[in-house]
């Protein structure tokens, strides 16, 4: 949280942002912990704390001056380097390579189809029997749903008439639309 303000503070409290991403807080003034402290709502411990973490880590450098500290943030354009990148790889590495080895296909299922492509799986679903889409009976359905917000949706998706190819796409088309419709719940058709 300190960082998200040091960041915000450096980027509206001067004019220009070094090369390399470093930006002086408040334009080198000098910052002291009680002003912080009332600011944040936050003991002098943590704000010590925050403080020594951001510097150990190299989020920003600190200055000690007789009034307070000029903190500079490192990467005050919000860009971070593939270093920070490769510390949050490697803590969480492990479990980054159980779900990719989970979610990657498994070589024996790969087939080649008629149009050639050799990286298609034998669970596609161009392989599944095709269904049938009939909008006009889905806004049957939805027109007869208990639901409001479902009828509500329904009535919309007529009069704009949106085109609307497949379920998934239907359901997507109800899952936008859901909050606004609830907010109409009261109203009739004709309103």
């Amino acid at each position: 949280m300190l960082f998200q303000i040091c960041t915000t503070q450096a980027v509206r409290g001067f004019t220009s942002i070094t090369e390399n991403g470093k930006g002086v807080v408040l334009g080198g003034k000098p910052i002291r912990h009680t002003d912080v402290i009332v600011d944040l709502g936050i003991e002098r411990t943590h704000y010590v704390n925050w403080i020594t973490r951001l510097r150990r880590e190299g989020y920003i450098e600190t200055k000690r001056t007789p009034y307070g500290l000029v903190i500079s943030v490192n990467k005050a354009q919000k860009r971070f380097s593939n270093l920070s990148l490769n510390k949050q790889m490697s803590r969480g590495l492990t479990s980054k390579s159980t779900k990719k080895k989970e979610m990657s296909i498994n070589e024996s299922e790969m087939s080649i189809n008629e149009t050639g492509n050799k990286y298609s799986s034998s669970t596609e679903s161009s392989k599944l029997p095709k269904t049938s889409f009939d909008l006009e009976k889905e806004l049957s359905k939805m027109s007869e749903d208990t639901k409001r917000f479902i009828q509500i949706i329904g009535l919309w998706i007529k009069e704009k008439h949106l085109v609307i190819e497949n379920k998934e796409q239907l359901q997507v088309c109800i899952k936008r639309n859901l909050k606004a419709a609830q907010n109409l719940n009261g109203y009739t058709n004709v309103d």
